[in-house]
């Protein structure tokens, strides 16, 4: 069992990595572009698509039960990494 909060940590770090990428692009759009409104009206759809995402993510993420876990390998499965065998649909532990 992995606690979600697990996932949230990564999440995070993957958002840290997608905000240097993103500030890396916003310089470049603003620096090499070509002067004129459509270049500043690309970077402004650009930066307000990021932000719904990113707010809509944690809107959805307030939700979460972050004490919870969730299972990697399911009970069903458990018998092929050495948790035990299947009998009659039924998952019985077998010493190893």
């Amino acid at each position: 069992m992995v606690p979600l909060g697990y996932f949230l940590i990564a999440w995070l770090i993957l958002l840290g990595i997608f905000a240097f990428f993103v500030l890396f692009t916003l310089i470049q759009m603003l620096r090499h572009g070509l002067p004129g409104m459509f270049t500043y009206l690309s970077t402004f759809l650009f930066v307000a698509v990021i932000v719904l995402v990113v707010l809509g993510s944690g809107l959805y993420f307030l939700q979460v039960d972050w004490n919870d876990s969730v299972s990697i390998i399911p009970e069903s499965l458990r018998y092929l990494f050495g948790g035990g065998n299947v009998v009659n649909d039924t998952v019985v532990d077998i010493p190893l």
